[in-house]
Order: structure tokens, then C-alpha cells, then sequence
């Protein structure tokens, strides 16, 4: 594998499942869009130059990001940071592909030292999962074919996101999805974030 894309509340971040929930209500209130290929130029273009943590967050976003952290105690899940870091080591290239807001993501990576190559929102696409939009964008912007990539996350809509693009999927079970529907339509499945790690370090060659 060459390209690591992974869900960020409930995958590699432990969010109260307010969250999730929140996330479910937008998707309602917002109708997808199919872009223009004018549009999805622009976005790969922006991709290419790895702009990702290089936003600057208003300091009123910084001040409420901190509070929510306080306030439900978020924060990255146990093994989160060690993936990135050895996938990084091993010359991998990782992206986000995330419903959550762009600025409190960028706001995270920057507090942790997170270091990823790319970050997609479904907000900026207009696009959200099961939409593979995002993983296609991805594709296109890493020259990354889609046997060479895998999607990891934590709901149904993330496994579908992947499967529909014909993207193998790994399905963590300590987050907001429940494990044993995740694992019909996941490749891989594992009860926790920890579970996952220590595979990977040892099966990062034979995916």
C-alpha cells in the first residue's frame, strides 16, 4: 500500500458521539453537489501543493477548540500518533478524508505535531460519505491507483465511501460505528485503534 486514508473523529480521534450525531443532522440539511471538473481541477490543484495544516485558524476558532477539548476531553486515540509517525518512517503518504470541520482538524494537528500529507473535507467538496469524491480526489492528487490505497474508519458510511470506488477498507471498532456490521463490508476489522496498530507494524508489507 501507498496511500493511508483515514477517518478523523472516531478513527483516530476520540470525539463524543455528539459529534457524530451533529454530523448526521448536516448531512440532511446539505444536498450533494456534483462538481464541475473546473472545480475538482481546483481542488487537486490546492491537494498537489499540500496546503493542509498551512491554514491559519482565527484565534475565536482556536479559543473554542480548546474549550471542546477541556469540555469532552478529546484527543487522539491510543496509537494514533505512533501510526503516523511509523507509516511516515516507512515512506507512506497519508491523508484525512473527514465530515468534521477543515479549521478544528487543522487546529489538532497542529496542537499534536500530527504530520499528514493531505486532508479532505466533505464540507469543502460538498460531497459527503458513503460520496468516494474524496478518496477520488485523493487518487488523483497522489498518482495513487486504488489497489495501492486503503481507506480506515470507524462508521458504515466510511467502509461504503471506500468499496464504492473499489478501495479496500479496514473497519476500527472502538469508534462510532458497531464492529460486527462494519466487518460485512470491511476488509479488515479489528475491536480497537490499539489492535490495528500492532497489526499494520507487522503485516505493513502484505496488505
Amino acid at each position: 500500500m501507498e496511500l493511508f486514508i483515514f477517518d478523523w473523529d472516531g478513527t483516530l480521534w476520540k470525539s463524543p458521539r455528539i459529534f457524530y450525531y451533529y454530523s448526521k443532522f448536516s448531512k440532511k440539511l446539505r444536498k450533494q453537489k456534483k462538481l464541475t471538473e473546473e472545480e475538482k481541477k481546483e481542488l487537486l490543484q490546492k491537494l498537489r501543493k499540500k496546503q493542509a495544516q498551512m491554514e491559519r485558524i482565527r484565534k475565536i476558532e482556536s479559543f473554542i477548540y480548546s474549550l471542546s477539548m477541556l469540555f469532552f476531553n478529546e484527543h487522539p486515540k491510543k496509537g494514533a500518533i505512533e501510526t503516523i509517525k511509523f507509516l511516515k518512517e516507512k515512506k507512506k503518504k497519508i491523508a484525512i478524508f473527514t465530515d468534521a470541520r477543515k479549521s478544528r482538524v487543522i487546529f489538532y494537528l497542529k496542537k499534536y505535531n500530527i504530520e499528514v500529507d493531505y486532508l479532505v473535507t466533505s464540507r469543502e467538496i460538498k460531497n459527503f460519505k458513503p460520496s468516494s469524491l474524496g478518496i477520488e480526489l485523493l487518487l488523483f492528487a497522489t498518482n495513487t491507483s486504488k489497489s495501492k490505497a486503503i481507506m480506515i474508519g470507524d462508521t458504515k458510511e466510511d467502509m461504503l465511501a471506500a468499496k464504492n470506488i473499489g478501495v479496500k477498507c479496514v473497519a476500527i471498532g472502538d469508534g462510532f460505528g458497531n464492529i460486527e456490521e462494519l466487518s460485512q463490508f470491511s476488509d479488515f476489522s479489528f475491536k480497537d485503534f490499539p489492535s490495528f496498530y500492532k497489526w499494520l507494524r507487522k503485516n505493513l508489507n502484505k496488505i
